[in-house]
């Protein structure tokens, strides 16, 4: 059976689809931190080439905090595009990118969106490595930076 998908804007309306056991949270995409904290979830942008998050909002969420999901880890795949990739740096993989996200003690998931197995065994294969290393955390900041 095929599904159909299409992105609605609830507005207000998405505040009510947990009272009324329509979802089990309600996410806030973006830094709408406040509002984050009444449902449970709050989704960040958050990758190597874009970490203000580590400035903005991370140290300002409290010990008892909402959720935290990462999405767009491969900004957008420019972090592992090889034109874009510095001189004498090492072109990072799928499996960089969502290593260097889930090494955040804030953040408890992120977002995948293989479009092929070797992308899918890429995001498979950062849970089997774990966290990155500081020198490869340097290197993934290195190659954001760029």
């Amino acid at each position: 059976m095929a599904y159909s998908w299409t992105p609605v804007n609830l507005g207000r309306t998405g505040l009510k689809v947990v009272p009324l056991g329509l979802a089990a949270s309600y996410g806030i995409p973006g830094k709408d931190v406040e509002r984050a904290f009444e449902r449970g979830l709050l989704m960040m942008r958050y990758n190597a080439a874009h970490p203000g998050t580590e400035r903005e909002v991370f140290p300002h969420l409290p010990e008892e905090r909402p959720g935290v999901v990462a999405y767009t880890t491969t900004s957008w795949g420019q972090l592992i595009d090889p034109a874009l990739a510095p001189a004498g740096e090492r072109v990072p993989r799928g499996t960089d990118c969502y290593r260097f996200v889930l090494s955040n003690p804030h953040v408890d998931a992120c977002w995948a969106g293989p479009r092929s197995a070797d992308q899918l065994d890429d995001a498979m294969r950062a849970l089997d490595l774990g966290p990155m290393s500081e020198d490869e955390l340097a290197w993934m900041r290195r190659v954001g930076e760029s």
